[in-house]
């Protein structure tokens, strides 16, 4: 049994784990460790396996990311590949500083935010550095990173970090006994990249209901909340015959907000397999109305709105 917080615990959860393998993103990103100090593109492409959309909206995104590499190998050099749950809590503030300073460089290049960064990071520290995107820090500490300053988001990155650790070190002999169950996964998964699954899936599966994968749909490890909580239900936006224009938000503020129509190649795909970076408000019966929320959204987000070339 892992207990992740008071209303979430799995009594069985490599059950959960083997689910999530099946119909979601496992392959082509978890079997891409590269567990040394150069960023790459083959580490950018893996990241993109696991809809980190670099390059997607901007694409020279990567090139950005690589010409600070030189930095980022300087301190990726001094962060080893450690168990998180197995350091000292004073050798954790010294760690806990270096992480924040190579955190701090990958947030200072523009379009990368904290979910591109750390799906990055897992591939070069597995052991060390978990996926945190939106879903997981809206599980562990209750923030709408979207809502929050660009300059805070490497402490908010740091703060899910000890969180992580607070609850993998209460609970190591649990995960050293899922990590004894799993070890016929045909991807081996580290401790943490585990328990990165099982508050993931929460928040996706179990607490907004999004029940849409790449491969399938979850049924057989869907939990029943202890009690519930305002986020607790997503409500799935169906196009009615008159709805014809949606906007476009990145939930990291990295990209403008952008106004398109709901017939539009992303829009589409978004709806086939909904991604946590990012967020589409509507549909809305008129231009007027759509790109009223795509104003309101790009003045909490410090960019211009825009539009889509297929609203014409």
């Amino acid at each position: 049994m892992i207990k992740l917080r008071d209303d979430v615990i799995f009594k069985n959860p490599q059950s959960r784990i083997r689910e999530c393998c099946e119909i979601e993103v496992c392959q082509g990103y978890d079997d891409r460790h590269s567990i040394n100090h150069k960023l790459t593109q083959q580490d950018i492409n893996a990241a993109n396996e696991l809809n980190a959309m670099i390059d997607r909206y901007d694409n020279s995104e990567s090139k950005r990311l690589l010409s600070v590499s030189k930095n980022i190998s300087s301190l990726l050099s001094s962060i080893p590949n450690t168990d998180i749950y197995s350091i000292s809590n004073k050798e954790w503030l010294r760690l806990r500083s270096k992480i924040g300073k190579l955190l701090t460089e990958f947030l200072s290049i523009k379009g990368i935010g904290l979910a591109k960064t750390t799906k990055i990071l897992h591939l070069k520290r597995p052991n060390l550095i978990p996926v945190l995107d939106s879903f997981i820090v809206k599980f562990l500490l209750d923030i709408d990173i979207s809502d929050e300053e660009r300059d805070s988001h490497a402490n908010i990155g740091l703060q899910t970090l000890d969180r992580i650790r607070e609850i993998m070190i209460k609970q190591r002999l649990a995960f050293e006994k899922l990590v004894g169950q799993m070890r016929d996964l045909p991807i081996k998964l580290t401790p943490l990249r585990m328990f990165d699954i099982l508050c993931w899936t929460a928040e996706k599966w179990d607490i907004r209901r999004i029940h849409s994968a790449p491969y399938g749909i979850p049924s057989k490890s869907l939990l029943s909340l202890s009690k519930s909580k305002k986020d607790a239900t997503f409500v799935t936006q169906e196009i009615g015959s008159h709805d014809r224009y949606v906007v476009f938000e990145d939930l990291e503020r990295t990209t403008c907000p952008k106004m398109h129509h709901t017939s539009c190649f992303y829009y589409k795909r978004w709806l086939r397999n909904r991604t946590t970076t990012t967020n589409w408000h509507g549909p809305y019966k008129s231009k007027e109305k759509a790109w009223q929320t795509c104003k309101r959204l790009a003045l909490k987000s410090g960019f211009k709105p825009s539009k889509h070339k297929c609203v014409g």
